[in-house]
C-alpha cells in the first residue's frame, strides 16, 4: 500500500462542493489500497501524520465519500483542539467498494 501525493494540480475546473465548503479534487491525497479497510487506515494514518493523534489532539467532525470526475473521494473534517477546523480530501478511487 503506498499514499501518494498528486501534484497536477493546475485544473480550475477540478473544484466541487458538497454540504459544506468547497473542495479541491486536484490536492486530493491518492490512496492506493488493496481494500477498504486497509484504505481507511491509511488516511487517518496520514491525518495522524498531520495532525497528531486522535482523541487527543483532534476529534472526527464529518467523514463523507463524494464522487466527481469519474473517480471517488473521501472527504474528512476534523477538529483541532485548538478549534480550528482542517479538511482533508482523499482519493479513494483505487479501493472503492473493495473489501
Amino acid at each position: 500500500m503506498s499514499i501518494n501525493c498528486k501534484t497536477d494540480g493546475n485544473d480550475t475546473n477540478s473544484l466541487f462542493t458538497f454540504d459544506g465548503p468547497q473542495v479541491d479534487e486536484s490536492t486530493a491525497v491518492i490512496i492506493n489500497a488493496s481494500g477498504t479497510a486497509a484504505g481507511i487506515r491509511a488516511e487517518f494514518r496520514h491525518i495522524e501524520s498531520l495532525c497528531g493523534a486522535r482523541g487527543i489532539d483532534w476529534q472526527l467532525d464529518m467523514q463523507r465519500q463524494q464522487s466527481g470526475k469519474g473517480k471517488e473521494f473521501d472527504v474528512i473534517t476534523i477538529r483541532l483542539m485548538s478549534g480550528e477546523t482542517r479538511v482533508f480530501v482523499f482519493d479513494i478511487t483505487a479501493f472503492f467498494g473493495k473489501h
